[in-house]
Protein backbone atom coordinates (compact mmCIF):
# COMPACT_ATOMS: atom_id res chain seq x y z
CA UNK A 1 0.00 0.00 0.00
CA UNK A 2 0.75 3.28 -1.10
CA UNK A 3 0.76 5.83 1.96
CA UNK A 4 0.49 8.91 -0.24
CA UNK A 5 -3.06 7.34 -1.81
CA UNK A 6 -4.51 7.20 1.19
CA UNK A 7 -7.51 10.23 1.39
CA UNK A 8 -8.89 10.05 4.46
CA UNK A 9 -11.49 13.01 6.22
CA UNK A 10 -9.11 15.53 8.46
CA UNK A 11 -10.86 15.09 12.05
CA UNK A 12 -10.84 18.02 14.03
CA UNK A 13 -8.25 18.77 16.31
CA UNK A 14 -8.92 20.97 19.46
CA UNK A 15 -5.59 22.43 19.31
CA UNK A 16 -6.75 23.85 16.08
CA UNK A 17 -8.02 27.13 17.56
CA UNK A 18 -11.56 26.38 16.90
CA UNK A 19 -14.34 24.61 19.43
CA UNK A 20 -15.38 20.93 17.89
CA UNK A 21 -19.37 21.69 16.84
CA UNK A 22 -20.38 19.27 19.71
CA UNK A 23 -18.38 21.18 22.30
CA UNK A 24 -20.48 24.56 21.07
CA UNK A 25 -23.73 22.40 21.10
CA UNK A 26 -22.77 21.38 24.53
CA UNK A 27 -22.28 24.85 25.60
CA UNK A 28 -25.53 26.51 24.02
CA UNK A 29 -27.51 23.33 25.70
CA UNK A 30 -26.22 23.95 28.95
CA UNK A 31 -26.69 27.95 29.25
CA UNK A 32 -30.25 27.45 28.18
CA UNK A 33 -30.94 24.81 30.38
CA UNK A 34 -29.64 27.14 33.03
CA UNK A 35 -31.74 29.89 32.66
CA UNK A 36 -34.36 27.62 32.53
CA UNK A 37 -33.87 26.40 35.69
CA UNK A 38 -33.26 30.10 37.19
CA UNK A 39 -36.80 30.91 35.68
CA UNK A 40 -38.41 27.88 37.08
CA UNK A 41 -37.11 27.66 40.10
CA UNK A 42 -37.70 31.42 41.43
CA UNK A 43 -40.78 31.10 39.57
CA UNK A 44 -42.06 28.06 41.60
CA UNK A 45 -40.58 29.36 44.40
CA UNK A 46 -42.90 31.72 44.64
CA UNK A 47 -46.06 29.70 44.08
CA UNK A 48 -44.87 27.11 46.07
CA UNK A 49 -44.09 29.72 49.00
CA UNK A 50 -47.49 31.82 48.22
CA UNK A 51 -49.47 28.27 48.36
CA UNK A 52 -47.83 27.81 51.73
CA UNK A 53 -48.62 30.94 53.00
CA UNK A 54 -52.46 30.72 51.84
CA UNK A 55 -52.67 26.93 53.31
CA UNK A 56 -51.21 28.29 56.87
CA UNK A 57 -53.64 31.10 56.83
CA UNK A 58 -56.77 29.05 55.54
CA UNK A 59 -56.16 26.45 58.13
CA UNK A 60 -55.54 28.83 61.04
CA UNK A 61 -58.83 31.29 59.94
CA UNK A 62 -60.74 29.04 57.34
CA UNK A 63 -61.08 32.03 55.37
CA UNK A 64 -60.03 31.68 51.57
CA UNK A 65 -56.86 33.38 51.09
CA UNK A 66 -55.36 34.99 47.64
CA UNK A 67 -51.66 35.81 47.71
CA UNK A 68 -50.15 37.00 44.80
CA UNK A 69 -46.53 38.14 44.63
CA UNK A 70 -46.34 38.98 41.39
CA UNK A 71 -45.44 42.19 40.52
CA UNK A 72 -45.99 44.44 43.45
CA UNK A 73 -48.06 42.03 45.11
CA UNK A 74 -51.59 41.60 46.22
CA UNK A 75 -53.28 39.55 49.48
CA UNK A 76 -56.94 38.54 49.59
CA UNK A 77 -58.86 37.16 52.14
CA UNK A 78 -62.56 36.08 52.12
CA UNK A 79 -63.82 34.90 54.96
CA UNK A 80 -67.83 33.86 56.05
CA UNK A 81 -67.67 37.43 57.86
CA UNK A 82 -66.05 39.73 55.47
CA UNK A 83 -62.80 40.22 52.64
CA UNK A 84 -59.26 42.20 52.94
CA UNK A 85 -57.61 43.38 50.34
CA UNK A 86 -54.07 44.53 49.95
CA UNK A 87 -51.53 45.75 47.71
CA UNK A 88 -52.41 46.00 44.09
CA UNK A 89 -55.57 43.92 44.59
CA UNK A 90 -56.93 46.83 46.65
CA UNK A 91 -59.63 49.09 45.34
CA UNK A 92 -62.62 50.90 46.14
CA UNK A 93 -65.53 48.13 47.11
CA UNK A 94 -67.83 47.55 45.10
CA UNK A 95 -71.00 47.15 47.82
CA UNK A 96 -70.04 50.09 49.67
CA UNK A 97 -73.38 52.30 50.59
CA UNK A 98 -74.35 54.76 47.68
CA UNK A 99 -74.46 57.56 50.55
CA UNK A 100 -70.86 57.52 50.89
CA UNK A 101 -69.02 59.60 47.98
CA UNK A 102 -66.27 57.31 46.27
CA UNK A 103 -62.58 58.74 47.36
CA UNK A 104 -61.12 59.28 44.17
CA UNK A 105 -57.57 61.05 45.57
CA UNK A 106 -54.27 58.95 45.85
CA UNK A 107 -53.84 55.32 45.46
CA UNK A 108 -55.71 52.47 47.47
CA UNK A 109 -53.87 50.06 49.17
CA UNK A 110 -56.02 48.33 51.45
CA UNK A 111 -59.86 47.49 51.73
CA UNK A 112 -61.81 45.80 54.18
CA UNK A 113 -65.48 44.81 54.28
CA UNK A 114 -67.12 42.80 57.36
CA UNK A 115 -70.71 41.62 57.13
CA UNK A 116 -71.32 39.89 60.47
CA UNK A 117 -73.93 39.91 63.54
CA UNK A 118 -72.76 43.28 64.55
CA UNK A 119 -73.66 44.56 60.89
CA UNK A 120 -71.54 45.67 58.01
CA UNK A 121 -68.83 47.94 58.10
CA UNK A 122 -65.97 48.68 55.15
CA UNK A 123 -62.57 50.40 55.96
CA UNK A 124 -60.64 51.39 53.39
CA UNK A 125 -56.81 53.10 53.40
CA UNK A 126 -55.23 55.39 50.88
CA UNK A 127 -51.84 56.71 50.42
CA UNK A 128 -50.34 59.72 48.82
CA UNK A 129 -53.61 62.33 50.21
CA UNK A 130 -53.06 65.96 50.22
CA UNK A 131 -55.17 67.49 52.78
CA UNK A 132 -57.10 69.65 50.64
CA UNK A 133 -58.12 66.35 48.52
CA UNK A 134 -59.54 65.87 52.30
CA UNK A 135 -61.09 68.91 53.33
CA UNK A 136 -62.86 68.97 49.50
CA UNK A 137 -64.41 65.50 50.59
CA UNK A 138 -65.54 66.45 53.56
CA UNK A 139 -66.86 69.38 52.09
CA UNK A 140 -68.98 66.94 49.41
CA UNK A 141 -70.05 64.20 52.17
CA UNK A 142 -71.49 67.59 54.33
CA UNK A 143 -73.43 68.55 50.91
CA UNK A 144 -74.64 65.34 50.58
CA UNK A 145 -76.02 65.73 54.06
CA UNK A 146 -73.46 63.89 56.36
CA UNK A 147 -73.70 65.64 59.68
CA UNK A 148 -70.07 66.11 61.56
CA UNK A 149 -70.59 64.79 64.83
CA UNK A 150 -66.72 65.26 65.97
CA UNK A 151 -63.35 66.63 65.02
CA UNK A 152 -60.14 66.23 66.03
CA UNK A 153 -56.95 68.17 64.65
CA UNK A 154 -53.76 67.03 66.49
CA UNK A 155 -51.11 65.04 64.69
CA UNK A 156 -53.73 62.68 63.03
CA UNK A 157 -56.98 64.75 61.70
CA UNK A 158 -59.84 62.45 62.88
CA UNK A 159 -63.13 63.43 61.65
CA UNK A 160 -66.36 61.62 62.33
CA UNK A 161 -69.85 62.27 60.25
CA UNK A 162 -73.09 60.65 60.29
CA UNK A 163 -75.90 59.72 57.93
CA UNK A 164 -79.08 57.38 57.90
CA UNK A 165 -77.92 54.36 59.58
CA UNK A 166 -74.51 54.82 59.23
CA UNK A 167 -71.41 55.99 61.14
CA UNK A 168 -68.30 57.20 59.37
CA UNK A 169 -64.82 58.01 60.74
CA UNK A 170 -61.81 59.74 58.38
CA UNK A 171 -58.72 60.16 59.82
CA UNK A 172 -56.13 61.76 57.77
CA UNK A 173 -52.14 61.67 58.61
CA UNK A 174 -50.38 64.70 56.99
CA UNK A 175 -46.62 63.51 57.95
CA UNK A 176 -47.55 60.14 56.06
CA UNK A 177 -50.22 61.63 53.57
CA UNK A 178 -52.51 58.50 54.70
CA UNK A 179 -55.92 58.52 54.71
CA UNK A 180 -58.09 55.72 56.89
CA UNK A 181 -61.89 55.70 56.16
CA UNK A 182 -63.77 53.40 57.88
CA UNK A 183 -68.01 53.40 57.66
CA UNK A 184 -70.44 51.11 60.09
CA UNK A 185 -74.14 50.55 60.53
CA UNK A 186 -74.77 52.08 63.74
CA UNK A 187 -75.88 49.74 66.13
CA UNK A 188 -79.84 48.35 66.13
CA UNK A 189 -80.06 50.33 69.03
CA UNK A 190 -79.22 53.88 68.04
CA UNK A 191 -81.08 53.14 64.28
Amino acid sequence: MDEQNNTSTPVANPSSGGFPKWAIVLIVVLVVLSIAGYVVKNFLGKKIAENVVEKTIEAGTGAKVDLNSAGEGSLKVKSKDGELAVGTSAQWPSDMPSDVLKFSSGTIVAAIKTDNEQGKAWSVVVKDVEKSAVDAYLADLKAQGWKLISQVETIVSVNQLEKGIYRMSIAYDATSKGVNMTIEEKDSSQK
